[in-house]
């Protein structure tokens, strides 16, 4: 199972960086790409959210760890910035955790009846 969240995380690596190559510089207009950067900012926010949900509802657990989902979504955040490793994506990965804390701990009623379900 490992072997395939790595063949998949490679995959997705290998696509961001070409999307990369095909964003425009800093300092150009984006308008074009708005809606494919708002989508890969909700994808960010997407991939930090297991994590989230796991200090969330079990703080006093370790993590599971996994380290496919956040190299995934370092690499989706640099296309979201057009920046590569720029402070920007950094900013982004935060940024999406505390969205992901938020969203999370605002609707835990939901997440516990999904939980019971």
């Amino acid at each position: 199972m490992q072997l395939a969240f790595e063949n998949q995380t490679e995959e997705v690596i290998g696509i961001c960086a070409r999307l990369e190559e095909l964003s425009p510089g800093l300092g150009t207009t984006r308008i074009n790409e708005s809606e494919a950067i708002i989508r890969a900012q909700s994808m960010v926010i997407e991939l930090m959210a297991g994590e989230v949900a796991e200090q969330v509802l079990h703080p006093d657990c370790p993590s599971l760890g996994a380290k496919h989902v956040f190299t995934e979504a370092h690499a989706i955040a640099r296309v979201a910035v057009s920046a590569g490793s720029s402070p920007a994506a950094a900013a982004l990965l935060s940024y999406a955790e505390a969205e992901a804390k938020a969203l999370i701990e605002n609707n835990l009623d939901l997440v516990h009846g999904l939980v019971e379900a």
